[in-house]
């Protein structure tokens, strides 16, 4: 405890029943004592003490008698006083009769003194217990005891940079983040930060005023954990207790490197193209196993390459990914999902160590256009009567491809094979089908048509086949004659027939790839041969030796009833 004296004893001041000065504190205070100096006995009890300032009582002395002269003690007081606010401090008779004789002094400005570091100021002037003025110019004697008050600050907040969980690297500069600490007293605080390594002592690194500092971590490998802690000190040397970080580990581990050569940014993809993902990996790190690794529009990762560092050389890698079918393969496994043509897709690249280090990531954006289906159009299909198995359809239509790519198409009928009917640019396309080779009611034409990137657009026509079975009166039939020698100039025609078939003979004699041109035979005889079977004789001579001849015979009959038929057809040529 620090005592000390306000005023000296100039003589008696007052003699009322009581008297109370006015002092205030410059910091938090514990009074423990009062003391007051008296000119003569009193013949009452009396006390010592601690009004507010609305004048209510604070705290008392144990009742004593002043027996004369001299200076008076209370030690016994445990009050706290706060900085700035008024107190009065005095005695007071406890009979309410009495008279009490201070000693002190008149004077014309107030003294203060310092206890414990603490500034205890007067005012002057002498006061009733309920706040009269009753000398304005007094100070009476006073001794006052005490102490300081101070608290202890409160805890600092938890650590919150580095993040729980990081892996730290030797050499590394990180940011030491905690939270603060408050003080009752409102006291300047000082921050104490200590580092543990590898669980062992705890050494200061920091004592300073801020609750965020920089600090460069040991490139000491044999370091490989660290814990801070950290406490708060106030103005008045108390420390508040410590708060503990988790524990990091401490990796000595140079991030490994990435260079990559191709692609360039922004490259557009069409059908077959290729990505070409090519670049080398580096590591200064002797013995660390490096990956090199890609990423496509954030899915899954994928190895681009792996090796050994030796400390200065590459590991190189080139990785070409084709786009075919609106998306990209790596072989014959898809590593994208279809890409969207007109938007910015994504490449990323990087490496990594076995140490937990990573080199920047390198990023291109590309953009695709897909190939698009050929297309495929089928003209009008009329319906056709009064067909025979000899006459054929004709399917036609036009082809083409929007991306310029070379088509085929081809047709298909019922279950039977694929036949190729058209190859190349844009263009018209057609096809005959024998009628003979449709079946009777419905039949499937798939016609399809593909471009150099096999996409595909097929289309499907239905054909119904109505057979009609009507009789006819009238018929060909026509017949090559190759003659034994090589050419011809006359022919000599016989027909055997049944009497009620009628029989007429044409023939076209030319030279091959000549077009055909039918003249009439001469019928020059027509005689019996047996019972209902008679023999027609045909003539004819062309002007010069032939050799493409062509015989056309017509086969009449009167009506449907009839089934005659020509039973033998023989010749001779010269």
């Amino acid at each position: 405890m620090a005592e000390g004296t306000l005023y000296s004893n100039r003589g008696q001041i007052t003699n009322n029943y009581n008297g109370y000065m006015k002092i205030r504190v410059s910091e938090k205070f514990r009074l423990t004592s009062l003391g007051f100096g008296f000119s003569a006995a009193v013949s009452s009890l009396v006390t010592f003490e601690v009004l507010s300032s609305s004048f209510s009582s604070l705290a008392k002395s144990a009742k004593f008698y002043v027996t004369g002269s001299g200076n008076y003690y209370a030690r016994q007081f445990d009050i706290i006083l706060n900085p700035n606010v008024d107190y009065f401090i005095g005695v007071t008779a406890e009979s309410g009769a009495s008279n009490i004789n201070l000693v002190g002094d008149n004077v014309a400005s107030a003294q203060s003194i310092t206890l414990d570091g603490v500034t205890i100021s007067s005012y002057v002037g002498l006061y009733t217990s309920s706040g009269d003025l009753q000398n304005a110019t007094a100070a009476p004697l006073t001794i006052i005891g005490g102490n300081r008050v101070n608290t202890a600050p409160t805890t600092p907040g938890a650590f919150t940079s580095p993040v729980s969980g990081t892996i730290l690297k030797g050499g590394q500069s990180i940011t030491i983040t905690h939270g603060a600490s408050t003080d009752a007293e409102g006291n300047a605080i000082t921050y104490e930060v200590e580092a543990s390594y590898n669980s062992g002592g705890f050494i200061n690194i920091r004592s300073a005023a801020g609750t965020s500092f920089a600090y460069t971590l040991p490139t000491d490998k044999t370091k490989t954990s660290v814990q801070f802690r950290v406490r708060a000190k106030d103005s008045a040397g108390a420390y508040s207790g410590y708060q503990t970080s988790s524990v990091y580990t401490i990796v000595h581990n140079s991030n490994p490197t990435l260079t990559l050569s191709s692609p360039t940014d922004n490259v557009t993809l069409y059908e077959t193209d290729t990505l070409n993902i090519e670049g080398y990996a580096a590591d200064v790190d002797n013995g660390n196993i490096v990956n090199a690794r890609y990423q496509l529009n954030g899915g899954t990762i994928r190895a681009l390459a792996t090796g050994i560092s030796t400390g200065s050389n590459t590991i190189p890698f080139n990785k070409q990914l084709t786009f075919r079918g609106g998306k990209l393969y790596d072989g014959d496994t898809a590593v994208t999902d279809e890409l969207a043509e007109g938007v910015a897709h994504q490449l990323k690249v990087w490496s990594e160590d076995d140490q937990g280090g990573k080199s920047p990531e390198q990023l291109r954006n590309f953009y695709v256009v897909p190939n698009r289906p050929p297309a495929l159009t089928i003209d009008p299909f009329a319906t056709k009567s009064d067909l025979i198995d000899a006459d054929k359809v004709t399917i036609s239509g036009t082809a083409s491809d929007p991306d310029g790519n070379t088509v085929v198409v081809s047709y298909k009928l019922n279950k039977g094979l694929s036949t190729e009917v058209y190859r190349g640019k844009d263009g018209a396309w057609s096809f005959d089908l024998s009628l003979k080779d449709l079946v009777v009611g419905e039949n499937t034409v798939a016609i399809e048509v593909v471009d150099s990137y096999n996409s595909k657009t097929s289309k499907t026509l239905k054909l119904n086949k109505n057979r009609i079975a009507t009789p006819l009166l009238t018929s060909e039939v026509r017949y090559k004659i190759d003659p034994p020698s090589g050419t011809a100039k006359g022919v000599l025609l016989w027909v055997q027939r049944d009497v009620g078939l009628t029989v007429t003979a044409d023939i076209s004699m030319g030279l091959k790839n000549e077009q055909e041109t039918y003249e009439a035979m001469t019928l020059t005889n027509t005689a019996p041969v047996s019972a209902g079977v008679v023999e027609d004789e045909f003539v004819f001579e062309a002007s010069a030796e032939k050799d493409n001849i062509m015989l056309k015979l017509t086969l009449s009959r009167e009506s449907a009833d009839v089934n005659d038929a020509i039973t033998l057809i023989s010749g001779v040529l010269s």
